[in-house]
């Protein structure tokens, strides 16, 4: 699985790339989750957000957690 964020006003990597590796990994049966961040450009601030935090928690949990290993 993938977990692609990108800003909306990144001026360093146009958005429509990961746009389209998104569509592309999903049109193979590849899972994707592509997440816009309102207002950031290449880095910054908006990526480490509680919001952001807890969506990337999210992420982890769901694709990386092994009850087994406990």
């Amino acid at each position: 699985p993938f977990l692609i964020v990108h800003g909306d006003a990144d001026k360093a990597v146009p958005m429509k790339g990961s746009e389209q590796f998104a569509a592309a990994l999903k049109k193979v049966g590849v899972e994707a989750t592509f997440v816009p961040v309102k207002g950031a450009g290449h880095n910054g601030p908006e990526f480490w957000t509680d919001e952001m935090m807890a969506m990337y928690q999210m992420f982890f949990d769901k694709h990386l957690h092994n009850p087994a290993a406990k």
